[in-house]
């Protein structure tokens, strides 16, 4: 069984990761969408869950990559962007007010340098 997880892995890298990437980020922001406007614990817990099992899917999927030992850039990305996709969603799902706070300061501060241009009309 681990040997035809681990062939499948390996044989539908590109598809894997075509699919995993965008699922981790949209599934991350999504919570951070979540924890931003104050939803329900529950749809904050659904949302985080669905990041963290993407997140740790691409993690087993650059795992199997390690124990062959095919270590590389791309390798260590992915390793990376599951990581962090795995501990925002922790985090929301632990500390969803604190991430809030986070949140909130981070809009504040920056959005005063979003400034659309308006063009003049000398």
């Amino acid at each position: 069984m681990v040997d035809l997880l681990m062939n499948f892995s390996h044989t539908q890298c590109v598809a894997i990761c075509a699919v995993l990437v965008p699922a981790n980020l949209a599934a991350t922001v999504q919570s951070l969408w979540m924890v931003g406007l104050q939803r329900s614990k529950m749809q904050i817990q659904l949302m985080t869950s669905m990041g963290c099992l993407y997140a740790i899917i691409m993690m087993l999927h650059v795992v199997s990559w390690f124990v062959i030992g095919v270590v590389m850039v791309q390798t260590f990305i992915l390793l990376g962007l599951g990581l962090t996709c795995l501990s925002i969603n922790l985090w929301a799902i632990a500390r969803p007010h604190q991430l809030r706070a986070i949140l909130t300061t981070l809009y504040y501060r920056l959005l005063p340098l979003w400034k659309p241009s308006i063009p003049s009309t000398h």
